[in-house]
């Protein structure tokens, strides 16, 4: 009796790949976003940036069709990215001129008004915890300027209460780093607060096919490997009781029978007699039923339902998930075009010879002539009046 074989081509011809695809980058997202949410709670720092950078791919390279159906998530990741950068005050997400937490803070915000947090006290903690901390890390490097120029800021776009607001500004017109504000809402109770909502997350949402796929796998596989090695287990002692059973035969015939019996009675319990002469117990576990393709299915089609709708604020801004470091003007370069390089003794030959040649004031044909790396005609003109001055050369001039 021949039997159908259903392969990627013929699901190519009964519906539309694209849709298809659109489905399964959507599971690929998803996935990334549980990893986010996994490594943030247990302080797996670099496995996150790893993970951070391959859906910042993602989003750069899929369909904004597919993103915008997955804003809910990716908000989260976006959150837990500046929460994790908070410190770096060096850098920045979207906005140049606001701070990584101040970026959070907005994005906190767009959680909220999406009913991420239904805990009205966990959202007003973490709000609270996050303004703080914006203004605390500039005060910690001793930027105080910066510290005032945050809070004026925040306090324009955040609802923050009028009390809290003056004893914060109070804190930094007076410089007090260690106020006792500022130790109650430290960065570290703020992450801890940010892994309590994420874990509540975690919790409420149903797990994606490709997380559920992959889970299944790896637990077939386990049983897999479980199974080989108790078949391993079990013809060493057939084959040692066997021998046993050989070598004495003075003892009566209901031994034998009462542990099979017993071996019947209890499945889950195996008594194995090694070579070595040694006991072990072995636990065979029983077989577990994995998800079928049928309730995967079904617990995907019902997700669509689940997906929350676009915020507008978000419809025409990218998603930024990596720090990037602002570029100091006065840096290296200008730097290294102050820093004097020593005269040699060769250019201090050639720049004699030159003189000779072509006269004082000619220094542009001396360099010409001459071999002067990285020297200009003032250089020059300096150091023949510092020969002069140090005696070096003599002139008639």
């Amino acid at each position: 009796m021949e039997t159908e074989e259903v392969n990627a081509v013929d699901l190519a011809t009964s519906v539309s790949f694209k849709q298809v695809e659109a489905v399964a980058k959507k599971w690929m997202v998803k996935f990334m976003a549980h990893c986010l949410y996994y490594y943030f709670s247990n302080d797996r720092r670099d496995e996150f940036k790893t993970t951070i950078d391959v859906l910042q791919a993602m989003t750069d390279a899929f369909d904004p069709a597919v993103i915008n159906g997955l804003r809910k998530p990716l908000n989260v990741c976006q959150f837990l990215s500046r929460i994790l950068n908070g410190k770096e005050t060096d850098g920045f997400f979207e906005d140049e001129s606001i701070s990584p937490l101040e970026s959070a803070l907005l994005i906190w915000q767009v959680i909220r008004d999406e009913q991420e947090s239904e805990d009205d006290v966990v959202y007003n903690e973490i709000h609270n915890l996050l303004a703080v901390q914006a203004v605390a890390v500039y005060m910690e490097q001793g930027k105080f300027k910066h510290a005032s120029e945050v809070l004026d800021r925040i306090s324009g776009k955040h609802d923050l209460e009028e009390s809290f607001k003056m004893k914060l500004s109070l804190i930094v017109s007076k410089k007090d780093t260690f106020h006792q504000l500022i130790l109650n809402f430290s960065y570290q109770r703020l992450i801890e607060k940010v892994k309590m909502f994420v874990n509540s997350i975690m919790e409420k949402r149903r797990p994606d096919f490709l997380l559920m796929a992959a889970t299944s796998t790896v637990t077939s596989l386990k049983q897999k490997r479980l199974s080989a090695q108790t078949s391993e287990e079990n013809e060493s002692c057939t084959s040692s009781e066997k021998e046993n059973k050989l070598e004495s035969n003075d003892g009566p015939p209901e031994t034998f029978q009462s542990s099979t019996k017993k071996g019947r009675i209890e499945e889950t319990e195996h008594l194995c007699h090694l070579p070595n002469g040694k006991e072990r117990h072995i636990q065979l576990r029983p077989k577990r039923r994995l998800f079928t393709m049928q309730q995967l299915c079904k617990n995907e089609s019902t997700s669509g339902s689940s997906l929350c709708q676009e915020n507008k604020d978000l419809k025409e801004r990218p998603l930024y998930f990596r720090l990037e470091k602002r570029v100091i003007k006065h840096n290296s370069q200008i730097k290294e075009s102050k820093k004097r390089r020593p005269w040699k003794y060769e250019e201090d030959q050639h720049l004699i010879a030159g003189v000779k040649h072509f006269g004082v004031g000619h220094w542009t044909k001396i360099l010409q002539h001459y071999s002067f790396k990285g020297r200009t005609g003032v250089m020059l003109k300096d150091r023949w009046r510092t020969l002069k001055k140090n005696m070096i050369v003599y002139t008639d001039e």
